[in-house]
């Protein structure tokens, strides 16, 4: 998917990972551009992820990153 988007942008996006698969990837924070929120989710849906160790030694399920797009 091409998206025409400004020279920097970011969108915040929600996900869980459970059974080591990334699941219900959801749009938390706007950039703005509704093209490119979608394309930030579906890049967070399709993609690899390995979680952060566990301070406590609970595994956490709930996570979120920006996805950001800087020109030069």
């Amino acid at each position: 998917m091409l998206v025409s988007v400004p020279e920097n942008i970011c969108s915040e996006v929600g996900f869980q990972y459970l059974n080591k698969k990334i699941k219900n990837a959801h749009l938390l924070e706007s950039s703005g551009n509704t093209s490119f929120d979608k394309a930030a989710v579906a890049s967070v849906a399709t993609g690899n992820f390995t979680p952060p160790k566990s301070k406590t030694g609970k595994p956490q399920t709930n996570y979120k990153i920006a996805v950001c797009y800087k020109s030069k």
